[in-house]
């Protein structure tokens, strides 16, 4: 399962081999963040929350960084920006202790913050327990370098006498269906999503380039096709690098920027492009507005495969057309 790293000011962490890393430092406030706690005997231990129940992200996990406070809220600049009616724009706030042990904090939130079924202003969490804030239940848990999951009971070596309440969430199917091959394409999507708009931008911008250079051939026309081509490009790459998983608002960015690049490409009398365009938002549409199902991200990731497809085979025939016209 993809786990999300981010930093208290809402910027998720881009990271290769997560599992190898203790700290990471946000390029966009500089905040250094622990990843890794350690217990009395030298064991690594990292927190993990998951959302189980809710509208959508069910299934997504994200590591809760050792020593600062993190607030969950619909707000944009929330460590988790839940975009729900459910949710205050800052509804409440979790902090992680150097012991493993969470203090919950709610901020007098319409709907509250529930710990079972006691409303909470103030309490704690060990691992394996689950709180409610609106219509979403999450669950904190400590994980040790294996990748299992330890009971409050565990952390200290004590018999597990006290019960967690890990049995009771209604564990949902993204969750535990975990050797579908399909789940892939739904745990990964904002991935997926990513490198196909990384991909399409500079297929887009070569494209663009082309198109504008075949047309005319002085060097004025050479230099509006190279500002052309990295126009479409830099806006892209720009909108793309914002499809990530907690922003309220920013996600949407690359949606925009694609229907208004097809809109433009229609005007200019580049139907190619413009059709990739729709095909690639709808590919985003299926894959960042609320979680899709197994089958239903394949078929998203189906049609930016077919996005690409559109706009690689018009990239060919511009360059044909510019070789010809050259």
């Amino acid at each position: 399962m993809a786990v999300v790293v981010c930093c208290p000011c809402g910027n998720p962490l881009d990271c290769d081999q997560l599992e190898l890393v203790v700290t990471l430092t946000c390029p966009l406030c500089k905040q250094e963040l622990t990843l890794e706690l350690e217990d009395a005997a030298g064991r690594t231990r990292r927190a993990v929350l998951t959302v189980m129940e809710g509208p959508f992200w069910v299934g997504e996990q994200f590591i809760v960084p050792v020593g600062v406070d993190l607030k969950i809220g619909k707000a944009t600049g929330n460590w988790l920006a839940m975009d729900h009616d459910s949710m205050a724009e800052v509804h409440g706030r979790m902090h992680l202790q150097a012991d493993g042990t969470v203090i919950l904090e709610d901020n007098e939130s319409p709907t509250g913050t529930w710990v079972g079924k006691q409303r909470i202003v103030r309490g704690k969490l060990s691992s394996r327990q689950s709180f409610r804030m609106g219509d979403f239940r999450f669950r904190f848990d400590l994980q040790s370098s294996d990748g299992t999951t330890l009971s409050a009971a565990a952390q200290d070596g004590s018999p597990s006498g006290v019960p967690d309440d890990a049995g009771v969430l209604p564990v949902m199917r993204e969750v535990q269906d975990r050797r579908n091959p399909l789940r892939w394409f739904s745990v990964n999507r904002f991935l997926v999503a990513r490198w196909f708009l990384m991909g399409f931008a500079i297929l887009m911008g070569l494209y663009h380039f082309l198109h504008v250079q075949r047309h005319t051939a002085s060097e004025r026309a050479m230099l509006s096709a190279s500002l052309s081509g990295a126009g479409v490009l830099v806006l892209l790459l720009l909108a793309g690098q914002q499809v990530t998983l907690v922003h309220r608002h920013l996600k949407y960015g690359a949606l925009a920027m694609l229907i208004l690049l097809a809109i433009a490409d229609m005007v200019w009398a580049m139907p190619i492009p413009a059709i990739g365009c729709l095909l690639m938002a709808a590919c985003i549409t299926v894959l960042i507005l609320r979680v899709p199902s197994g089958g239903l991200a394949l078929a998203g990731t189906t049609v930016g495969l077919c996005a690409v497809t559109v706009l690689l085979a018009g990239v060919f025939i511009a360059s044909k057309f510019a070789k010809a016209g050259g």
